[in-house]
């Protein structure tokens, strides 16, 4: 991003995981969010899947493979132990 105006990249593929630094900005009205490699995505061009503040219990075996489900956030996440794989 440089003087107001958003540089275009690549598109990024359909479902594609961005990992992302928490960091966002307004410009002309639309709220921007920054991935962990210093490129900024239009929000609403995203789907933001938070990162739970409890993971259960058992989660704690590295070895336990489970998935978050959120119908209402729209989301699936494949975790292995308290790391979210995909």
């Amino acid at each position: 991003m440089s003087h107001g105006a958003l540089d275009k990249k690549d598109r990024v593929d359909r479902h594609e995981a961005i990992q992302l630094t928490g960091e966002s900005r307004y410009l002309g009205g639309a709220r921007l969010v920054e991935a962990i490699d210093h490129t900024w995505f239009r929000e609403r061009d995203v789907a933001i899947a938070p990162k739970p503040s409890h993971l259960p219990a058992w989660a704690k075996d590295k070895n336990k493979k489970w998935i978050d489900i959120s119908i209402q956030g729209q989301t699936l996440i494949l975790y292995q132990g308290s790391n979210a794989v995909m």
